[in-house]
């Protein structure tokens, strides 16, 4: 027999022990799960339940009943990198839509169509709110959609041009004007005042009336206006309206207009400028008073208003109104009034006439012309306005204003002003009435 030597069998050990070295086995994986739902490793070897469900191809995080593709319940936290864009969107179906919900309630909604409606389902519009409205803390609109507040720092410049401010209280307090006060307008902290027999504006402050200073125009300025920035005067005698900078009162120009100039009103980026000598209105850029047409009426044209997208004009000889596209002055329709009509207001859906001899104001509804009635007011009515819920009359005659619920028509009352009462404006919280005799302004 061979015998191996010491060193020879401990080398064949070794070898022999490497040869059979023991390889590792895997180990089983266990666990139990529950129907439809996603598995996860609990441990090592451990499958358990994660927090999501499949059912029918929808996936379900936080419930095991999903009820579409994907659906939540409970918190979620969206974010993507600092070049990421994240999109939300439907996938373009005639039904589909955007819904953003809190409590149960859609809060912001995004039709197909693409109108976008917070606190409704149902947006009319590009951009349809059911609530109020503020701008920095300060409410601006309120649910039924009327102005109650401007925003701070800034002037809009549509609600400048629609009047629509708060609604009105009395007070009763009388201030000194120029020389024949005719026309008035309010810029949102002061009342400018057309004094027809000296040439000027009176500039006063609202809060309390203080005298901050006489501005000189041209020949018997009549109607004023405000852009949000500087106030305009129709001067009739002068066949020109004058541009004043609201601020300090500094005349920043003059721009010619059509024969015997009377009312002006601002659209939100132009100026219109009735003639009653020549049957127009003049069209003017408010930035920088550039021609951008005139424009025929009926006879005798005293007065202008604006509605949101259409300007309308009265025609003192005709006994009418005329309506005219703001965008290009088309005519969109004559409208019939009543007797000597020699004012008008817009009151958010419909224009109010002043008829001076028949003694009454034509309510007409402002998307058709359609004549909603005549109210009876006090004697030779001579102006109008709105103060967003009523519309107050000036009675040349009566030395009075009588006080309309817009609604209806509504006599809420009459109440005592200066003498020759003509014009009037509201400023937010006051009716401003411009006395001819007298040379004052009544503040109600």
């Amino acid at each position: 027999m061979h015998r191996f030597s010491n060193h020879a069998y401990c080398l064949y050990v070794a070898l022999v022990v490497a040869a059979v070295a023991p390889r590792t086995v895997a180990q089983p994986i266990t666990g139990s799960g529950t129907s439809n739902k996603v598995p996860k490793f609990t441990g090592p070897t451990t499958l358990g339940d994660s927090v999501i469900t499949e059912r029918n191809g929808r996936i379900g995080i936080g419930t095991t009943n999903p009820q579409t593709f994907l659906d939540v319940v409970g918190g979620a936290f969206f974010r993507g990198a600092s070049t990421t864009t994240m999109f939300f969107a439907n996938n373009g179906g005639t039904g589909d839509v955007v819904d953003f919900r809190s409590g149960n309630v859609p809060r912001f909604f995004i039709t197909n169509s693409g109108n976008v409606g917070l606190g409704t389902v149902t947006p009319s519009a590009t951009l349809d709110v059911n609530g109020n409205v503020a701008i920095g803390g300060q409410p601006v609109i309120d649910a039924s959609g009327q102005w109650v507040g401007r925003p701070p720092a800034a002037r809009n410049p549509l609600q400048i041009a629609l009047l629509r401010w708060y609604e009105a209280n009395q007070t009763g307090i009388s201030y000194p004007a120029g020389t024949g006060p005719n026309g008035i307008a309010f810029d949102g902290e002061n009342l400018w005042v057309s004094n027809s027999g000296s040439g000027n504006v009176t500039k006063l402050r609202a809060n309390d009336g203080a005298d901050l200073g006489f501005f000189p125009v041209a020949t018997s300025p009549r109607g004023v206006a405000f852009d949000g920035a500087n106030v305009w005067v129709v001067n009739g005698g002068s066949n020109s309206v004058t541009k004043l900078r609201a601020r300090d009162g500094v005349v920043q120009s003059a721009f010619a207009v059509g024969s015997s100039p009377d009312g002006i009103a601002f659209d939100g980026a132009n100026v219109w400028v009735t003639n009653s000598g020549s049957n127009t209105v003049t069209k003017l850029r408010a930035r920088d008073g550039a021609n951008l047409g005139t424009f025929a009426t009926g006879t005798a044209p005293v007065a202008v208003a604006f509605d949101g997208t259409a300007v309308w004009v009265v025609n003192r000889a005709s006994g009418t109104v005329t309506k005219l596209r703001a965008s290009d002055g088309m005519n969109q329709g004559t409208f019939a009034v009543e007797n000597f009509p020699y004012a008008i207001a817009f009151d958010g859906a419909n224009v109010w006439v002043v008829n001076a001899i028949a003694e009454t104001v034509t309510k007409l509804r402002a998307s058709d012309g359609q004549n909603l009635g005549s109210f009876p007011v006090g004697d030779f009515p001579l102006g109008v306005a709105f103060d967003g819920a009523n519309i107050w009359v000036t009675n040349n005659v009566g030395n009075s204003v009588t006080k309309l619920r817009a609604s209806d028509g509504l006599n809420l009352g009459t109440f005592s002003a200066g003498l020759l009462p003509g014009h009037i404006a509201f400023d937010g919280a006051n009716m401003w009435v411009t006395n001819g005799d007298g040379d004052t302004v009544t503040k109600l």
